[in-house]
């Protein structure tokens, strides 16, 4: 779970909104992907990396919609981690704002966001 600025009303851009960001990333290879075989972090995706700059876009912005954010955590992820590889991976991320504003909404609202694909 991460704190971010996010919503459309006055008192909801004043306070950070608990979100839960869960990202799968799926590799299609012929092989065992080499962190499997060497179990060296080097080998793979660094997930204290994706953190890390997820919170940093987090803590810089403030975000009006959930699709919003999405699209920019993935981009972030996408640009950094996936777009030099020459494996086919396949990213998607959904968002959940844990504590909607909207009367009646209970256990959050979610969105989620798949886009390109390497080659």
């Amino acid at each position: 779970m991460t704190w971010v600025y996010l919503g459309c009303s006055t008192q909801e851009k004043h306070h950070a909104q608990p979100v839960k960001i869960n990202i799968k990333i799926k590799l299609f290879l012929l092989t065992p992907p080499l962190a499997t075989v060497t179990d060296n972090i080097n080998d793979t995706v660094c997930y204290a990396e994706i953190v890390r700059l997820v919170q940093k876009l987090s803590q810089e912005n403030h975000f009006n919609l959930i699709e919003y954010l999405a699209a920019q955590i993935y981009d972030i992820i996408y640009q950094n981690f996936i777009e030099s590889k020459l494996e086919k991976i396949f990213l998607n991320l959904t968002v959940t704002k844990l504590k909607s504003p909207v009367s009646g909404v209970h256990g959050g609202v979610s969105f989620s966001y798949s886009g390109k694909e390497t080659l």
